[in-house]
């Protein structure tokens, strides 16, 4: 799904979109790949999220839209990067967010990153007053560049700052948005 440089090509076939609404509402419009401007992502860990472009499959008589194929894979995946690669603290809802993003039970992650699955779910706990400590911090973004096949890991290496990671710099641009969803022409 994910190429060397996480870049996406999707054929959109808008035709099976075309089929499927009109069976279902009677439509007799056309869909068409547009650019949806300031569209809030809801389906989230982390809560909406507010991004400057979303890519959309829209009907232009009935105005149905839906997000286009594999866009919440890919931008779930591409806030998991930023996130790995921030140099600081997570927040409960980021732990959970990367946990959840990468398929991991509390259980198999605490083993990865040694804790019990009782800590880090205390960890993820908006009741536990303190944050994951840096040196498991690092272990968890450590285990997960692996994973993602990350090869520069410099940045992993950098002093935790003691600030939190801010949602603001690790959701997609609208230019890496346009830039890595490409769809390309169906036949």
């Amino acid at each position: 799904m994910f190429g060397k440089k996480n870049n996406l090509s999707v054929k959109i076939k808008l035709s099976s979109y075309e089929d499927s609404h009109q069976l279902a509402k009677a439509c007799t419009g056309r869909f068409n790949f547009v650019l949806l401007k300031d569209y809030i992502y809801t389906e989230s860990v982390l809560g909406p999220v507010k991004l400057e472009v979303a890519p959309a499959i829209l009907c232009k008589k009935c105005r149905a839209e839906f997000l286009a194929p594999q866009f919440s894979q890919w931008l779930e995946r591409e806030i998991s990067k930023k996130l790995i690669l921030s140099n600081g603290i997570l927040t409960k809802k980021q732990i959970k967010f990367l946990r959840l993003d990468f398929g991991f039970t509390q259980e198999e992650l605490g083993e990865r990153i040694g804790l019990r699955k009782e800590q880090l779910a205390k960890m993820e706990s908006a009741s536990y007053p303190d944050h994951m400590s840096p040196d498991k911090q690092f272990r968890l973004k450590f285990h997960l560049a692996k994973i993602l096949g990350i090869e520069d890991l410099s940045k992993l290496h950098d002093v935790f700052e003691s600030k939190e990671v801010l949602m603001s710099k690790v959701i997609p641009t609208k230019k890496e948005i346009e830039n890595s969803y490409k769809p390309t022409k169906a036949a």
